[in-house]
């Protein structure tokens, strides 16, 4: 069914983030101003986006079938769009990230910061 596609992606997508959370402080460096596990971190954390455009997703399709009634067979030809549009922001922004070297220690762990 597509509602457990969609919440499947979302958690997956919600693991990696958990992931980049679990290190805490231990990717940040100490005495260098780029590390790779830093940007790593940066990287998981920022990919939360994709968890919340996965939520949009299932309120939309929440939306669809129990207030438009929209049935399975329907609800199929929009889903690779929900996955896709969850996967490619959440993705580009976070590959974005490493790429302009935004990923710097924040307070907690590594994230966007100066």
């Amino acid at each position: 069914k597509v509602y457990h596609r969609l919440l499947f992606g979302m958690s997956v997508c919600d693991f990696l983030v958990s992931l980049g959370f679990v290190f805490s402080k231990w990717p940040v460096p100490i005495d260098s101003d780029t590390n790779a596990m830093c940007n790593a971190q940066g990287f998981f954390i920022q990919l939360s986006l994709a968890v919340v455009l996965y939520n949009l997703s299932l309120a939309t399709y929440y939306l669809l079938v129990v207030r438009y009634e929209w049935k399975e067979n329907r609800l199929q030809k929009i889903e690779p769009y929900m996955h896709a549009s969850a996967l490619i922001v959440g993705l580009s922004t976070s590959l974005a990230g490493v790429f302009l070297e935004l990923y710097n220690p924040a307070i907690l762990w590594c994230w966007i910061a100066s």
